[in-house]
């Protein structure tokens, strides 16, 4: 059993089962209910200090008060016995399909028949809150895609993959860029450019949301 150490508490927790496994790093379920940890492959410096500012100045969930999380943000890093830091701790998400399976007609048919158009609406008016409040820390999303959303039988929305936004830190003004995108959801004049090199705005978010997320 795999222990480590929440760098603000100090609590204890432990890694469970493996339940995703990517090319940047695996999710595992914890012994801290409601919460599941991210584990890198390798974690650089400039990763760590991204997570650290992230953990610092959240952004204010707009669901938070009926109790449902609409962003998966860091909680706190996770480090081992020795204070090497490995990945972070994060909100689990519960009873949420990915986005695609909402908006394609045919795929709503078959798992989510109950969603009607009031349904849709209000998915899309949560889905533009969420952006909203990350906009107010003067973070970007980047890749905004239906992978990255998932929803409730509800409407409740909530968004994953937080570690791959653009964040600033209040403190040192740094911009951690998002070093991902998909083309499918990135305006044309973020084609062929470098994405460990350019900074990104919060019009192309809007891009996003107004192409295919919605």
């Amino acid at each position: 059993m795999t222990r480590l150490k929440c760098s603000d508490t100090g609590e204890w927790i432990n890694l469970g089962k493996e339940i995703s496994n990517s090319g940047e790093g695996r999710i595992y379920q914890t012994s801290k209910a409601g919460f599941l940890a991210k584990i890198y492959h390798t974690i650089t410096q400039d990763k760590i200090d991204k997570l650290q500012a992230m953990v610092k100045k959240p952004p204010v969930d707009p669901t938070r008060s009926q109790g449902h999380v609409s962003i998966a943000w860091p909680k706190c890093l996770l480090q081992d016995s020795y204070g090497k830091n490995l990945g972070f701790l994060m909100p689990a998400i519960g009873n949420g399909q990915t986005l695609i399976n909402v908006y394609n007609p045919a795929l709503r048919e078959k798992k989510a028949a109950g969603f009607n158009w009031f349904y849709l609406h209000t998915t899309a008016k949560n889905i533009a809150s969420i952006v909203k409040a990350i906009h107010k820390n003067s973070y970007v999303v980047g890749d905004l895609k239906p992978d990255n959303l998932l929803v409730t039988p509800n409407a409740c929305v909530s968004i994953i993959d937080t570690d791959s936004f653009q964040i600033v830190d209040r403190q040192t003004r740094k911009i951690y860029r998002c070093p991902v995108a998909s083309q499918e959801f990135t305006p044309r004049e973020m084609f062929s450019k470098d994405l460990q090199k350019v900074d990104r705005s919060e019009f192309q978010d809007s891009f996003a949301v107004s192409s295919r997320c919605l």
